[in-house]
């Protein structure tokens, strides 16, 4: 089973929860798929749901479900394939003036939009942390791909857009690294090194205004300390200004682009 998480900060909050199935063997429905592991390989099954609340600005909501595999290759080196990852992102409670902010920004309006996240993910992951270890090290890899398999099948219409009952589908590609080396000073004292490098590119029209730019969805863009954070890194960046005249709003400036940090 899951858990749930909240996150609060002095202009939003962030809300989750997770109910999940984990099976130990794998149960696949179209081909035989066991890896030459001692470990016991898992099938993991699961729905969640997050909630973004900016209460001035707007809510957007996040239902998800998997359908995935979980599997040891080695003491210190895991996989975890989700063929089937299913997202539908939900805006509610849009402000007026953030409204005028979205009719200004053709990409801000489009990461924030009602659609569809049709595709895959798997991430690959290498720890050796232990606590009497002087120096240990932590390195995962991520490839998320949304609308790849989906849009040979979606409808396409007339615009050239393409549509899955009706609504838009994100179609892009993401690919993340997360790299971490532990140094043990003391019994209680670690000197931790990071690197974290992101990419993502985002193709395909909108159903809706196919002259809107392509953008990843807003859970899946990259930002500096949370999905709440003041500041995005990476060309594709959101900054926070105050308005002297309206010092209880904040407001975006946003300048479009595929890639983060």
């Amino acid at each position: 089973m899951g858990g749930k998480q909240t996150t609060l900060s002095t202009n939003a909050y962030s809300l989750s929860g997770e109910v999940a199935l984990t099976m130990p063997r794998f149960y696949t429905p179209f081909i035989y798929f066991n890896p030459r592991t001692p470990y016991v390989p898992r099938t993991r099954v699961s729905l969640s749901y997050e909630l973004l609340r900016r209460p001035a600005m707007y809510t957007l909501n996040a239902f998800t479900g998997n359908y995935g595999y979980i599997w040891k290759q080695t003491r210190y080196l895991d996989h975890t394939l989700y063929p089937v990852s299913i997202t539908y992102t939900l805006p509610s409670n849009i402000s007026p003036e953030f409204q005028v902010e979205l009719d200004q920004d053709p990409a801000l309006k489009n990461s924030i939009s009602k659609q569809f996240i049709l595709g895959s993910n798997y991430t690959l992951t290498f720890n050796n942390q232990d606590p009497v270890r002087y120096h240990s090290f932590f390195g995962q890899f991520n490839l998320d791909l949304s609308g790849n398999l989906v849009g040979l099948f979606a409808k396409k219409e007339e615009t050239g857009a393409k549509s899955i009952f009706g609504q838009d589908f994100a179609q892009y590609i993401r690919a993340n690294v997360d790299g971490r080396h532990y140094w043990r000073l003391g019994e209680k004292l670690r000197w931790v090194n990071r690197i974290y490098l992101g990419y993502g590119y985002a193709y395909g029209r909108n159903v809706t205004d196919p002259t809107i730019p392509p953008t990843l969805p807003f859970i899946k863009q990259f930002f500096t300390g949370g999905a709440t954070a003041s500041a995005r890194s990476g060309p594709d960046t959101w900054a926070w200004r105050q308005e002297p005249a309206q010092p209880e709003r904040s407001r975006y400036q946003h300048t479009a682009g595929q890639c983060g940090g």
